[in-house]
């Protein structure tokens, strides 16, 4: 499973290069949500990174204070992000690079609920979406340090200075 900031920019990218096409049945927020849906289970199949166990914090306050770095960092990134995509001067643009990140954070959205809703599913490995199962991921993962650092690099790419 890839991290919900690598779904994000890649969910930009997707958005603000179709936004940027100067054909307009193919720049629109639709289109780039379901590219970057798409993209999302590619990334899943293909990345993994750390993924923290939040169904574990609730009985362990000390795996949640080693989580903290990871989770900020990527707090930090979705926000640039977010302000990357805002200082856009065309709403167009604003638009389908929007409906690109939320494509591509839908799919652990909606398994993230199912998941909270039914903490078993998540510790099973049998969430909704087929590439959020266990047995789809039997992959080597990086560690929580390795994945600190890319994070970090990524929130600095997505700065844009």
């Amino acid at each position: 499973m890839s991290d919900p900031l690598v779904h994000a920019m890649v969910g930009d990218w997707i958005g603000e290069t179709l936004a940027k096409l100067p054909d307009k049945r193919l720049n629109n927020g639709f289109l780039a949500a379901v590219l970057a849906f798409g993209s999302h289970a590619w990334l899943d199949m293909v990345d993994q990174d750390y993924t923290p166990n939040w169904v574990a914090w609730r009985k362990d306050a000390a795996r949640l204070r080693k989580d903290l770095p990871y989770i900020a960092l990527q707090i930090m990134g979705l926000a640039a992000t977010l302000v990357s995509i805002c200082r856009e001067k065309d709403k167009q643009v604003i638009q389908t690079r929007l409906a690109g990140v939320l494509g591509a954070l839908a799919p652990d959205i909606i398994d993230g609920v199912y998941a909270y809703l039914n903490p078993q599913a998540w510790q099973k490995g049998e969430l909704i979406l087929p590439w959020h199962r266990a047995a789809a991921n039997g992959k080597q993962v990086l560690t929580r340090e390795q994945a600190i650092c890319r994070t970090a690099y990524l929130t600095l790419l997505q700065l844009r200075f």
